[in-house]
């Protein structure tokens, strides 16, 4: 029983060594990742060229409107400078004033509802790069975060490594290795405490020849559910 009980240490060891290598891994692949910031710098960029866009339509439009104003002056000039008297001449003038006149009513009609297009826009790149700004600031916070936890976690690897060591070298070499066959094929698991003849891993009722077999032998004594070594105090 000894040894089971040095082996039952163990495997406190051996878990406790486990979780930190599992989290030093899942620390060495989340450290410089920056797969977590990418939908907010999609959703950035997205409203980004939505703006840009829409500014190219509000300047194309500013300049028609433009041209049709200076389309519009110089007919208007032409019209009523008193140089053409040609009734002909007078009536196309004043269709081309009329039409050009009817384009830039339409145009500037269009630029309203571009204008409000521009105004929502920005509203939603200034509230997409405030989103990104925060998904950075955070990322930068877990980062340091994380590689304060790994300096912590290195540290005490070594530390952890020498007790299981120390506790390991306490077993017998068939006891020991039996507890790292087992350990393989339950998930890190090897031993199993027994309290009130129900095995605590498995929560199954042992035979009761099975406990008193574990408490009169010191050879390692199986959960015939679950397969773990047993432990009794």
């Amino acid at each position: 029983m000894p040894d089971i009980r040095t082996l039952y240490d163990l495997q406190a060891i051996d878990l406790e060594l486990d979780r930190r290598r599992k989290r030093l891994a899942e620390i060495g692949k989340a450290l410089g990742n920056e797969q977590p910031l990418a939908p907010f710098r999609a959703a950035a960029s997205q409203a980004k060229q939505q703006l840009a866009q829409a500014e190219a339509r509000q300047r194309n439009l500013d300049h028609e409107i433009a041209e049709f104003s200076e389309r519009m002056k110089q007919a208007e000039q032409k019209l009523y400078s008193g140089a053409v008297t040609a009734s002909k001449e007078l009536l196309s003038l004043q269709a081309d004033v009329e039409q050009v006149g009817r384009q830039r009513g339409e145009r500037e009609e269009q630029l309203i509802g571009v204008l409000d297009e521009v105004e929502a826009a920005r509203k939603h790149h200034a509230e997409a790069a405030e989103r990104l700004a925060r998904a950075e600031q955070a990322w930068r916070g877990a980062q340091d975060e994380m590689t304060r936890e790994r300096a912590v976690l290195d540290a005490e690897v070594p530390q952890l490594t020498a007790q299981r060591q120390e506790r390991a070298g306490q077993v017998s070499p068939t006891d020991l290795n039996i507890y790292d066959q087992v350990r393989k094929t339950h998930g890190g698991r090897a031993v199993a405490r027994v309290r009130n003849g129900v095995c605590e891993s498995c929560r199954m009722s042992l035979p009761t020849s099975r406990v008193q077999t574990l408490r009169t032998t010191a050879a390692p004594v199986r959960c015939p559910n679950c397969g773990l070594v047993l432990f009794a105090d």
